[in-house]
């Protein structure tokens, strides 16, 4: 089980304040976390496919391609006021 003292010593170095009262608290909720990683890492994963993901991740997105595409002009023909390739808009101060 992890101690109070070690406990100081983490959050000396993460830069964090931990009031004394917590110390206690701390230490038992990470002792449990790594006896979590423990049963773990007991188990038998032979036959089983290392996996940077639970599920598996497929592109379903288009390719990107460029194309040739006059957008400007489209647009430009689209605005209620234009003055030669660009939008006219009211004054603003």
């Amino acid at each position: 089980m992890i101690k109070a003292d070690e406990i100081k010593k983490i959050a000396h170095l993460a830069k964090i304040q931990i009031e004394q009262k917590e110390f206690d608290q701390l230490a038992k909720q990470i002792s449990d976390i790594m006896k979590y990683a423990e049963i773990i890492n007991e188990l038998d994963l032979k036959g089983i496919e290392p996996t940077s993901h639970a599920v598996a991740v497929d592109n379903i997105f288009r390719a990107d391609i460029a194309i040739e595409a006059n957008i400007i002009n489209e647009a430009i023909k689209q605005a209620p006021e234009q003055a030669e390739h660009f939008f006219r808009v009211p004054k603003v101060i």
